[in-house]
């Protein structure tokens, strides 16, 4: 009998044993609550919130309207521009715009905007000369949409998506004669844009890829630099 029972007590020894070590050797994970994340300053004022929020609703009184971000606007812009064209060369341009800024969500936006502007390399004469050698013009009026994407509020992306209005092209040939060739198109105009914005109060500068017109003769006419003033 006894040794039965100095058996049983060493079998339970040695289980306790292997308990005790295994418990030591078990890895510890911390559980770390919502509050030990946060200062407990910001812990008491979301309290706070939320009690205010409770006592505004039992007395009936309406949620107050979240505050409407201030990009969320209409606006108006001048722009001035830098054009290049394999075979017309270096050009300028000048336009305005205006339309309406959404706030899809915190650093996206859609702009719808009505734009109006000109391209030409002359740079003595604004009215468009029919005897200079390969001077070329174009008029552009429509409706454009532009989607935007922000890093920080100094530094984003623009991708203007889709244009519809008129198109007017003028182009003389490099001839001791010169002859106009001029097209006008209605529709949907061959505008993609794509590129960096760098933005410093009502500054933007856009430094990239805006095509302003595509014709088979005379290749891409490409706004690679634009500077913009909005109000």
């Amino acid at each position: 009998m006894k040794r039965s029972l100095i058996g049983l007590s060493l079998l339970a020894l040695c289980a306790c044993v292997c308990e005790a070590k295994m418990i030591w050797t078990e890895d510890k994970k911390e559980v770390r609550y919502d509050s030990d994340l946060k200062p407990t300053e910001e812990v008491l004022q979301e309290v706070e919130k939320t009690r205010q929020a409770l006592l505004d609703k039992a007395a009936g009184k309406p949620e107050p309207k979240k505050p409407k971000d201030p990009r969320q606007k209409f606006y108006l812009g001048f722009n001035l521009n830098a054009l290049a064209s394999p075979k017309i060369g270096l050009g300028y341009g000048i336009g305005v715009e205006g339309g309406y800024n959404f706030v899809v969500q915190k650093n996206n936006s859609l702009r719808l905007f009505v734009f109006f502007d000109r391209f030409s390399n002359s740079y003595s004469d604004f009215n468009f000369n029919p005897n200079e050698r390969n001077a070329f013009q174009i008029y552009r009026f429509g409706i454009s949409a532009e989607y935007r994407a922000y890093v920080n509020p100094y530094f984003g992306f623009r991708a203007r998506l889709i244009s519809f209005g008129i198109r007017d092209f003028a182009l003389n040939s490099d001839t001791l004669t010169p002859t106009t060739t001029r097209a006008k198109k209605i529709g949907i105009l061959p505008t993609i844009a794509f590129g960096p914005i760098f933005n410093y109060k009502q500054h933007e500068l856009f430094i990239g890829y805006d095509l302003i017109d595509y014709t088979f003769e005379n290749g891409p006419s490409v706004n690679f630099l634009q500077y913009s003033l909005r109000f």
